[in-house]
């Protein structure tokens, strides 16, 4: 995980926010890439740097979600995830 997410919850807590949320979709089904965004600096936390969100609609057995996953290129020039978040798409 990233040094943004280092620095506001354990590892432990990371996983166990991105495994409950998962489970309540149930099953992947499909995902399919819409796009992808880059930015040098984050407005909501002021992270500067290398970073990339890209867009999915995915269907889960409940239904499909709009996901985006954001990565920030660290320090030591990996990329890392800085984020995940989804919304139920219209139907």
């Amino acid at each position: 995980m990233s040094e943004f997410f280092r620095s506001k919850m354990t590892k432990d807590s990371f996983l166990a926010n991105m495994t409950m949320g998962r489970q309540q979709l149930g099953v992947a089904i499909n995902s399919k890439f819409i796009d992808m965004a880059y930015s040098k600096v984050d407005p909501a936390s002021g992270t500067k740097g290398e970073i990339y969100a890209f867009n999915y609609l995915d269907t889960y057995t409940i239904g499909k979600f709009y996901e985006r996953i954001v990565v920030i290129k660290e320090k030591d020039g990996v990329f890392r995830l800085a984020g995940l978040w989804g919304s139920p798409a219209p139907k």
